[in-house]
């Protein structure tokens, strides 16, 4: 009698669950998003390079049931910035302002698989990816620090090979279809070469001088976001 009873509470359980699972609509099979990211830098790049902050937008293809999905991944990571004292016209060079910045950062494309939870209050995932890194140093200015730029002039750039691998959870805030997006993703940039803060220097002639430094530049982002779509 009482594995009678056992196995009946089971089998409720188990018409229960798939009763949900079959009323809960389908998972959308597009999502996208965006986040800001603190980019700490590793080895022999985090020696010479700051803590950096940024941004990155998402999209993610995904199949039917929602768990697999193909992603494409952008971001901007800013590890330097320079303020110069740039004399502000009619006062004779008497008064200076911060009006240009020469910066040091680095962007990313990169694109790979992606496995997730489909349904839950918390949804983990994982994926792979690879694409390229762009390694760039360029001084620009802006009369309005949180303004666009007016003149922008590229000192130093380099294209690498980048792949690495990323994780973290989706939290759906109810049934907006928002997500909040918390993860961290590691990124390996073999051999390249870069600039960081004081590298950039001024001959008496006006010319610019510098030395690119050369070695293996990782990162470990941390990012916090939102993700739309359920």
């Amino acid at each position: 009698m009482t594995k009678r009873i056992a196995t009946a509470t089971v089998a409720f359980l188990l018409a229960g669950v798939i009763g949900r699972a079959e009323d809960a609509p389908a998972p959308d099979r597009f999502l996208w998003g965006g986040a800001v990211q603190v980019g700490q830098p590793q080895g022999a790049f985090g020696d010479v390079a700051d803590t950096g902050v940024g941004a990155t937008i998402h999209g993610t293809i995904r199949t039917s049931g929602g768990t697999l999905g193909w992603r494409l991944e952008g971001g901007w990571l800013v590890y330097g910035s320079e303020p110069l004292g740039t004399p502000v016209p009619g006062t004779q060079g008497r008064i200076t302002a911060d009006l240009a910045f020469t910066e040091n950062s680095v962007g990313h494309a990169v694109t790979g698989p992606v496995v997730m939870a489909a349904r839950g209050s918390v949804r983990p995932y994982a994926s792979a990816f690879a694409g390229v890194s762009y390694f760039t140093t360029a001084t620009e200015l802006r009369p309005n620090p949180i303004g666009v730029a007016v003149a922008y002039q590229t000192h130093f750039d380099d294209t690498v090979f980048t792949y690495g691998g990323s994780a973290g959870v989706l939290v759906p805030l109810g049934k907006s279809g928002v997500s909040l997006d918390l993860g961290a993703r590691y990124s390996r940039n073999s051999d390249a070469r870069y600039l960081v803060e004081g590298d950039v220097h001024q001959a008496p002639g006006g010319a610019l001088l510098f030395v690119p430094r050369r070695s293996d530049a990782d990162v470990l982002d941390f990012q916090i976001g939102l993700t739309f779509g359920r």
